[in-house]
């Protein structure tokens, strides 16, 4: 798990809540671009894409796109036991969401292009195009969804992490072939419960909390010393 927003160590990147909208907004545009200017993302295993859009919160998460290549070659083949990339839409909304999927993968795969281009495009076509919509397909598994209009936000956080444990086995050509019933939807991570959402509720309230008194502790002896520096007469 990233520990700091530019981590490179860590094998997973999380993109700004902002991105994908900016995207959508403003293309890919050069300054969009400098958000990546340090990180190579094709050196992650897992790139998470929060997306907020009219008014509800879901999120997108790309499984191994070092892999598209070889994903590509052997696009259909059930039999490949490697792992493969893909992409996965988590949305607490499921059918009845307000986020088109069609303008949220298009996003995707063109920042995953540019960014391809950037760091291994050396070719002279480059209008080459790996992620494309037939070898990285947005796929929507069955999850739990939310049964209220106001908990999206903490079921994109839950997503998130069950994501980030999904990284603990591999997901393959065969789990294409069953739209991620075996990865996702069996999977007893996603098996979470409403109450479950209410008691990470209270867990992130508390830490939020526990945060902001931290915050004020460390920043007390700063405020004092101003204070005291007013009143001190300069000559």
């Amino acid at each position: 798990v990233p520990r700091t927003p530019n981590d490179l160590a860590s094998k997973v990147h999380v993109f700004s809540s902002h991105f994908l909208s900016s995207v959508l907004t403003n293309n890919y545009s050069s300054g969009l671009k400098r958000w990546l200017r340090k990180i190579n993302i094709f050196e992650k295993k897992l790139l998470l894409f929060p997306f907020h859009g009219a008014g509800h919160w879901s999120l997108v998460a790309v499984f191994n796109p070092s892999l598209i290549k070889q994903t590509s070659r052997r696009w259909g083949d059930a039999s490949y036991s490697n792992e493969v990339a893909c992409m996965v839409h988590f949305d607490s909304l499921g059918q009845r969401t307000t986020h088109s999927g069609r303008d949220i993968s298009w996003a995707v795969r063109l920042v995953l292009n540019s960014e391809w281009d950037r760091h291994y495009n050396v070719t002279l076509d480059r209008t080459a195009r790996p992620f494309t919509h037939r070898c990285l397909p947005l796929l929507t598994p069955k999850v739990v969804y939310q049964n209220n209009s106001v908990d999206c936000g903490l079921f994109t956080c839950r997503y998130a992490f069950n994501a980030i444990e999904l990284l603990k086995k591999p997901v393959k050509m065969s789990d294409i072939h069953d739209r991620l019933k075996r990865y996702v939807s069996d999977e007893p991570l996603f098996n979470f419960t409403r109450n479950d959402i209410t008691r990470m509720r209270v867990e992130i309230h508390n830490m939020l909390g526990s945060i902001t008194e931290q915050y004020r502790s460390h920043r007390a002896p700063a405020t004092n010393i101003s204070e005291e520096l007013d009143g001190v007469a300069v000559n």
